[in-house]
């Protein structure tokens, strides 16, 4: 007669094997492609209410500056069709000069109409987007000057040129898991 402890010491024993054989390990030097995605969220801002939809938010990390935003955003990152790191080239002066990397956005028809009608309403106000690719913040509040009637919206974000591209890529991931439709 076997006793009760030897029983469910040969069956750690089987679980230990069956773990061991069961890892997937990578070789020495092979790192796996890790797919990451990006949140896009962008909130209007609102005047500060007690009405528990607005929540107080802290932008650029250098010289931060609290603004209030509706806590639901208006357009999210299900309605990118394709993002880009841009150059910033505007004119002043009547010369043309680059002011670095900005990040430009393409929305689907649902996404443009909505952004349209944001824009059209609220000059004056700023558009804050807050990301999470992958560690989240805000990453710009921009000024709504002008109408933006063809869906694509282009921003300086708060980031480094590698940040811009971790969240440009994981837009693009998202787009194409969601089989987002481009109209450009």
């Amino acid at each position: 007669m076997k006793k009760p402890h030897q029983s469910i010491n040969i069956i750690l024993l089987l679980l230990a094997i069956g773990l061991l054989v069961g890892c997937e390990t990578t070789k020495v030097g092979e790192k796996k492609d890790k797919l990451t995605y990006t949140t896009f969220r962008m909130h209007l801002e609102v005047i500060k209410d007690e009405s528990g939809f607005v929540a107080p938010i802290e932008v650029f990390r250098s010289n931060p500056q609290q603004l209030y935003v509706h806590q639901v955003p208006f357009l999210d990152e299900r309605n990118v069709t394709e993002a880009k790191v841009i150059d910033d080239i505007r004119e002043i002066d009547g010369e043309r000069v680059n002011m670095g990397k900005a990040i430009g956005v393409q929305f689907d028809r649902t996404g443009k109409m909505l952004l349209q009608s944001t824009t059209l309403s609220n000059r004056g106000k700023r558009i804050a987007i807050h990301s999470f690719f992958p560690e989240g913040r805000w990453i710009t509040a921009k000024v709504i000057t002008r109408t933006l009637p063809d869906g694509v919206i282009a921003f300086t974000p708060d980031a480094t040129p590698e940040e811009m591209l971790r969240i440009v890529d994981g837009l693009n991931a998202v787009s194409k898991k969601l089989e987002t439709k481009k109209y450009w």
